[in-house]
Parts: structure tokens; sequence; C-alpha cells
């Protein structure tokens, strides 16, 4: 997904989480927890182009990376930060979804996650959310912004963080039910056409979940739809 969905998504999980215990701050971490596996665009400044592609989404996207790198800052935020009321636990709690969230959201989209690198080196895709869909950012980013306004102890920011959360969640759902009716209307066209497939996909067009791309191959022929 795109940097902002993973910056409204931690923020309103990291205040779900740890909000209670840490104000404000429990939104900061919980943005940086989710957008943590991206540190891997860094290969953007040495590889070219298809490199940089091919990097991105692996080891740092995996299950592996994010447990490892939960503990270990689990560990160090217990101690530079010993005065908050927040034991290691705690910390892994926040740290450890959020990343989890993050790769588990890039696994839903087109260009394929490496969920379980380094011990297999296959990129899961999903292809049910476009990288890009503001109607499944929109409650998190009013979420957000409303958590960001509200004062630390009012009563009203568990309602907004769950109005942000459930939301999303609930649209997230939808296109699952949507890639399956795709799919299968798909495959009615090319049932239609006598048409047999070696290979398929469909994953929805930029911003969107309504228009759909659909690509089938037969041998050296590619049919598009």
């Amino acid at each position: 997904m795109d940097s902002i969905t993973h910056i409204v998504f931690g923020a309103v999980t990291g205040e779900v989480i740890a909000g209670k215990k840490i104000g404000k701050q429990a939104m900061l971490w919980g943005a940086i927890a989710n957008s943590l596996p991206d540190i891997d665009v860094v290969t953007d400044f040495w590889l070219h182009e298809p490199d940089s592609l091919i990097a991105h989404r692996g080891i740092t996207h995996s299950f592996f990376f994010c447990i490892l790198t939960a503990i270990a800052l689990s560990f160090l935020m217990l101690k530079l930060f010993a005065s908050k009321p927040m034991s290691f636990w705690d910390w892994l709690m926040l740290f450890l979804p959020g990343m989890i969230f993050h790769i588990s959201l890039d696994a839903m989209t087109t260009y394929g996650t490496g969920l379980f690198e380094p011990f297999s080196h296959q990129r899961i895709s999903l292809n049910n959310i476009f990288v890009a869909d503001p109607f499944f950012t929109i409650s998190l980013l009013i979420a957000s912004i409303a958590l960001l306004i509200l004062k630390k102890d009012s009563a009203k920011r568990m309602r907004w963080a769950l109005f942000g959360i459930i939301l999303s969640t609930t649209y997230l759902v939808y296109t699952f039910y949507n890639k399956f009716n795709v799919d299968n209307k798909f495959a009615e066209a090319f049932r239609a056409k006598q048409i047999k497939t070696d290979q398929y996909f469909a994953t929805p067009t930029p911003l969107n979940n309504w228009l759909w791309y659909g690509l089938g191959r037969k041998d050296d022929s590619l049919y598009i739809g």
C-alpha cells in the first residue's frame, strides 16, 4: 500500500493498542512500526529500477524480519524509555502487529510480497486491492486527524479509532468479495469464447475497486479485458 495508508493505519492501531498508556505517542510509534518494512526503499539509491523493484518487498516484508525487528526494538525501547509505563510485551504488541499489518496489506496488492523470505522466495499477491485506494484510506485518515485534535484523556478517542479501523476493515472484506465475483466473470467470459488459459489474474485498476483489469495467457497469446 502507499505510505500515507501505512502511516494512518499505524497511527490508529497504535492508539488502540497503547493510547491509554503513553497517550498520543502511541500514534507516532504505531505509524513508525507500520512504515518500518519500507526501509528497503533505500535500494533505490544504488540499484537500477528493475532490480530495485525486485529488492522492494523482499526480506524486510517477511514475517521473519518483522518478528526479529519487533523483538529487538522492544528491548531497545524498554531501555531508552524505562520511565514509560510500558513493559517489553507492551512494546512488542505495539511494534509487531503494526509491521505484520503492513506486509499483509502489501500482499493484497499486485506487486508481490516476500512474506516467507528468506526461507522461500515466492512472492504473494492476492490482487484484491490496488496499491493506493482512497476508499480504504479515508476513514483511517479522518480518524487520525480526529485523534490528533482530541485531548489525550478524551473518552472519544477510542470511538474514533474504532471508527477508522472498522470502516476500513469492512471495505477490505468487501474487496475480497469483489475479487471473487470478478474472477467468476472472467472465467465465464473465457468459457463463452472457448478460451482455455494457462495463466490468469485480475487486479483492480488505480484508486478504486470497481473497474478491474484481467489478463489471461495461452501459449504465446494474451487475452486482456
